[in-house]
């Protein structure tokens, strides 16, 4: 009788899984979003972990982290225990923006010329709207007199923005006459 030795096989798969993390237009925070849930930003495969400076369960905390660039990465482990990936990114925080309007008045004659609102929006570059509507001209024609005009200057630093608001007032056009009627002075009159 000769003995056959059992056979055994062992098959082993799983791998070091692909993991990815690329935050590409998310990856500007503004430093007032002080919590940011990373796995709303990305991490593939899900089910890893995030870590780096100033990430605590998968939350970064951009008002800690300062302004600036931040780099935060992903790990992922394979359920089977075949291996760890890594993938990182940079998050930037962004700084606050303070937009206002600096008109050299609030009030306007009914007959005075349109207004180009432009150079009254600091920072420059930022969005205007008249009465919600996007423009960047108020005409006091336009408007009826006594009525409050909405205008609304929006700026943005990356992920940071800032909106200022002013009520502009048309008033009436006062006409000036003289009456000819009366048309004399006295000298040292008492």
């Amino acid at each position: 009788c000769t003995l056959v030795p059992p056979s055994l096989t062992v098959s082993v798969s799983g791998s070091v899984p692909n993991v990815q993390f690329n935050i590409n237009s998310n990856d500007h925070v503004c430093i007032s979003s002080s919590n940011v849930n990373l796995a709303m930003l990305g991490g593939s495969p899900q089910g890893g972990s995030y870590s780096g400076s100033f990430v605590s369960n998968g939350v970064f905390d951009a008002a800690a982290a300062g302004a600036g660039g931040h780099v935060v990465s992903y790990a992922y482990t394979d359920p089977g225990g075949c291996g760890t990936g890594t993938a990182s990114d940079t998050v930037f925080v962004d700084t606050e923006v303070l937009a206002s309007i600096t008109l050299p008045s609030d009030t306007f004659c009914a007959a005075s010329t349109a207004v180009n609102l432009v150079p009254y929006g600091l920072p420059a570059g930022g969005e205007w709207t008249v009465d919600n509507a996007h423009d960047t001209i108020f005409d006091p024609q336009l408007f009826g007199v006594g009525s409050g005009t909405n205008v609304r200057y929006v700026t943005f630093n990356g992920a940071c923005k800032d909106t200022a608001t002013e009520v502009l007032f048309v008033i009436s056009t006062v006409v000036a006459s003289l009456n000819p009627a009366d048309d004399s002075v006295c000298i040292n009159r008492g």
